[in-house]
This record gives structure tokens, C-alpha cells and sequence, in this order.
């Protein structure tokens, strides 16, 4: 069975929006990384990236723009990691849940640590 994510990248001007996982978690704790989840039952990605984006941060998608698809990572390990590129039109302060310990803003040049290099390259595509 083939494990489905989705998530979303957030721009604003030069910036990203970026995610710390929690020590807590199961999946990749203390990375940063972006708001994702796990597709559920009789979702599509696109779907669940919004869905997901909504729980752990509690930003709505009516507040942001969409812009593209920027692929699928983790295909080779049997997994799909399909991230979307959305743009804010301002900086938006996210109300974490249990998941995330801390959030950030950051440039193609000041991207956290540690962070996996799949999530860094599409973080790098979003600025192209």
C-alpha cells in the first residue's frame, strides 16, 4: 500500500513558511518541514493539503493564493509526497497545534535545520 502526504508551501515575497515537528511525533519529529498530512479515504491531495494546512496552522485557504503543483517526492519509497505552492499576500502568524513546537519565515538563504533535502530542493523550486 502506497502511503499518501500532501502539503503546502506558503510564499510571501522572498519568504516561506516553515514548520518544526514536534519531538512528540511519530513522523520526522524535530525537522522542519511544511504544513503536510496523510491523505485520507475518498480525499485527492489538493484536498487534504488544504485540510491539513487548516488544522495545523489554522490558516484558511481563502486568506492565500494558489499557484502550482510542484510535484511528487518519496515515490522511489513507496510513498507520495505531493506538495502544492500556494502565495500570501502578506506574512501570516500560524496557531500551531500539538504537532509543531515553532514556525518561521524564512529566505532561499536562511533555510532551518535540520530539514529533509527533498522538503529544502521543492523549498528552493518555490522561489524559482
Amino acid at each position: 500500500m502506497v502511503k499518501k502526504v500532501a502539503g503546502i508551501i506558503i510564499r510571501c515575497a522572498d519568504k516561506v513558511l516553515l514548520v518544526k515537528r514536534s519531538d512528540k511525533v511519530d513522523n520526522f519529529p524535530n525537522l522542519w518541514s511544511i504544513p503536510a498530512g496523510h491523505v485520507e479515504e475518498g480525499e485527492i491531495p489538493y484536498e487534504t493539503s488544504i485540510r491539513e494546512l487548516y488544522e495545523e496552522t489554522q490558516i484558511d485557504s481563502k486568506d492565500i493564493k494558489f499557484l502550482d503543483f510542484l510535484g511528487t517526492i518519496g515515490e522511489d519509497r513507496n510513498s507520495e509526497f505531493h506538495i502544492f505552492l500556494w502565495e500570501s499576500k502578506h506574512i501570516i502568524v500560524p496557531k500551531l497545534d500539538f504537532e509543531h513546537t515553532e514556525y518561521g519565515w524564512f529566505t532561499a538563504d536562511n533555510i532551518p535545520e535540520p530539514i529533509t533535502e527533498e522538503i529544502r530542493q521543492k523549498v528552493f523550486e518555490s522561489f524559482a
